[in-house]
């Protein structure tokens, strides 16, 4: 699992300290305020993070997920990743364990 983010923040320094974290991602989410509960479909997955330094990963890692969320505009994507390659972070996750609801 990988995430990007500005080169500097709280998260990179936390990782910096400790490199185990947990993610939650939430795919569903129905409130039912007359019946006092919710309805949802979520996962979340413990691991230990690292920062992508090598540049031939981090240029993989980011063309991937710019296709998945763009994956008609192969032009602009190319042309995006050149301009803020340099400023970009990529935290990838190595997952050890995953529950789901």
């Amino acid at each position: 699992m990988k995430w990007h983010q500005a080169r500097n923040g709280h998260k990179l320094d936390v990782i910096a300290r400790n490199e185990k974290v947990s993610f939650c991602a939430i795919e569903y989410d129905n409130v039912v305020p007359e019946k006092y509960t919710t309805y949802f479909r979520s996962v979340i997955v413990f691991g230990k993070a690292h920062i992508l330094d090598n540049q031939g990963d981090k240029m993989k890692a980011i063309e991937e997920l710019a296709a998945r969320y763009s994956p008609n505009h192969e032009e602009g994507r190319k042309r995006e990743i050149d301009d803020q390659f340099k400023q970009l972070c990529l935290v990838e996750i190595e997952i050890e364990h995953m529950t789901g609801k």
